[in-house]
């Protein structure tokens, strides 16, 4: 819609300027073919190719990732949008989303290549300190709902170390978390927690932590914890009753304190790094609204190329939902679940409700809606979904045309070492799933769903819901 108004001459120009792949690809196909069609030009994008190599390293969601490809003997392929599409091949849908990512990544307020190469750019400087506020309450908030729930000696507990002198490190947290101290409140917050020592003791515990100049972070560090952390318990155990908003309001100056490493450091890598992460989440901020557009149910979609794939980031319901916007030409209509209430019948006061009429939403256009049947058909009738094909007859005993995709996934938290072995596995849960339509009417979804730690016992593709579809 933007570029095709344009003139070849402006298109070229277009082309030579454009800072992401979807934008570049665009401009030269108007280029090279004036006047081109909406269907014809969705029918390229569809066989636009991408490598479906599991080897390159990605940085994403914070860190360098890599993806594998379920059927292997894709690895060396490269293949079409509508051919991964039909055959569910993870790294082709990775390398889409990058580019989809760069898209509105090139599209955010401010300038990423002088943001990175100069060190005092305002909206450099603006960004870390950004970046530095989110890291400092997301600790935050990671350790009052650690503690928020236990008592003072459990939180106290968890603070100090077995194996080092109780006394000191007792002293440590008095100081830390106590304003204006004098040696007669020591003396009382060491007998409370059971702790008797001489008033010799006392004193050399005074002249050694007792320090005019120290702050939170020099007590933390003295206990090899987090200034947050150790802020934070001092803060519920002072308050049990402390919430949420109140603590985040209190916290201002702590999180100054502990932020000023990332706005002061000389290593401007660890610096870029974490810019290049907030490019990231900020283009996926921009993307949201497009997706719940079109039924995605959450307030926020996951920073990471990973949420390409799988449906545990999703609903069943919204998927249905999306279907159901393809079927419909590229309308939403909205759900119901009773049509009609008749009441009092056969009285004098016989009443009856029904749903008003609604002409639906365009949420997308009709040309995309019919590419998306005709990939979805091809799906069922040549790629991982052909369980379901064959499956659905009408009255006559003619075949009802069936179109769907599938997923499938072995959800793990795994940790590596320095040589990239595998250290330890966590299994978090194990999904399969198979959403389609039947004809111009049905659409739904069939999701296969175990949690937890059974899921470690389970095992299975998206095989088991095109055989419960089946069924």
């Amino acid at each position: 819609d933007t570029l095709s108004p344009l003139n070849k001459l402006y298109l070229r120009a277009k082309y030579k300027a454009a800072k992401d792949p979807i934008t570049r690809w665009v401009a030269k196909i108007l280029v090279r073919n004036p006047g081109i069609s909406l269907d014809r030009l969705v029918n390229l994008a569809l066989n636009r190719a991408y490598s479906a190599n599991p080897e390159e390293q990605f940085f994403t969601g914070g860190g360098i990732h890599i993806f594998q490809n379920f059927d292997s003997r894709d690895d060396n392929h490269t293949l079409s949008v509508y051919e991964a599409t039909t055959r569910s091949v993870n790294l082709v849908f990775i390398r889409l989303l990058r580019d989809i990512v760069d898209f509105h990544r090139k599209r955010l307020p401010y300038n990423e290549s002088l943001i990175l190469n100069q060190w005092n750019h305002p909206d450099r400087l603006r960004l870390l300190e950004k970046i530095a506020t989110s890291k400092a309450v997301d600790l935050l908030l990671f350790h009052y709902r650690n503690f928020h729930d236990l008592s003072g000696d459990e939180i106290i507990s968890r603070l100090i170390s077995k194996e080092k002198n109780l006394a000191e490190q007792m002293t440590i947290l008095f100081y830390a978390w106590t304003e204006d101290p004098d040696e007669s409140q020591l003396r009382i917050w060491l007998r409370r927690h059971e702790i008797d020592i001489s008033q010799a003791a006392i004193k050399h515990l005074i002249k050694k932590y007792d320090v005019s100049n120290w702050i939170i972070k020099d007590y933390a560090y003295l206990l090899n914890r987090h200034p947050i952390e150790l802020w934070c318990a001092g803060q519920i155990i002072q308050n049990p009753k402390i919430t949420w908003p109140e603590i985040v309001k209190k916290s201002e100056r702590v999180r100054q304190i502990t932020s000023k490493w990332l706005l002061q450091t000389e290593n401007h890598r660890v610096q870029n790094n974490n810019l290049l992460i907030q490019f990231e989440k900020e283009a996926f901020q921009r993307m949201t609204p497009y997706w719940q557009r079109m039924g995605f149910p959450f307030k926020h979609i996951v920073p990471s190329l990973a949420t390409a794939l799988g449906s545990s980031g999703d609903r069943p319901s919204a998927l249905a939902k999306l279907m159901g916007i393809i079927l419909n030409n590229g309308i939403q209509r909205d759900n119901y679940c009773v049509e009609t209430l008749r009441l009092g019948q056969a009285t004098p006061y016989e009443t009856v409700f029904q749903i008003a009429p609604s002409s639906g939403k365009r949420i997308l256009h009709p040309v995309v809606a019919k590419a998306l049947q005709k990939i979805l058909q091809h799906a069922v009738e040549a790629g991982t979904a052909v369980r379901a094909r064959n499956t659905i007859s009408d009255s006559d005993g003619s075949n009802i045309p069936v179109g769907g995709k599938t997923g499938s996934g072995d959800n793990r938290w795994e940790t590596f070492d320095q040589w990239g072995n595998l250290t330890s596995s966590k299994v978090v849960n194990r999904t399969a799933t198979f959403v389609f339509f039947i004809g111009d009417r049905f659409f739904g979804v069939v999701n296969a769903f175990v949690p937890g730690e059974k899921a470690e016992h389970s095992h299975f593709t998206s095989s088991l819901p095109l055989a419960i579809f089946k069924l």
